[in-house]
């Protein structure tokens, strides 16, 4: 296993973080759905958004077991578990914006 340093392990989370948000910038809402059905495109997007969470997070996992029988470098487990980190880091904003404005039409008046 190759020595690295904590500038190049940052450098590696921040060009990671930083492709991750460029990629999903850039995503239209029909990437996210698959449907172009009006009612299923939000379940659509949420359901899409929380299997992207949970592969990123077994990808994670998967790298992680493979530096530890020397099979991966640990440029390769800060770059998953950066990815990972991000991806969930963005549904826990999303499912936050949701729960508030769902709470917000609750306190509309009828």
């Amino acid at each position: 296993m190759a020595n690295i340093s904590a500038a190049q392990a940052a450098a590696a989370y921040r060009t990671n973080a930083l492709k991750t948000i460029n990629d999903a910038s850039a995503m239209k809402p029909s990437d996210l759905s698959g449907s172009n059905e009006t009612g299923s495109d939000f379940l659509g997007m949420v359901k899409g958004a929380a299997e992207t969470a949970i592969d990123a997070n077994r990808h994670a996992e998967q790298v992680s077991k493979d530096a530890m029988t020397g099979k991966a470098d640990l440029t390769d487990v800060v770059t998953a578990v950066a990815s990972a980190e991000q991806t969930l880091q963005t549904v826990v904003t999303v499912r936050d914006k949701v729960i508030s404005a769902y709470q917000e039409i609750l306190k509309m008046p009828i």
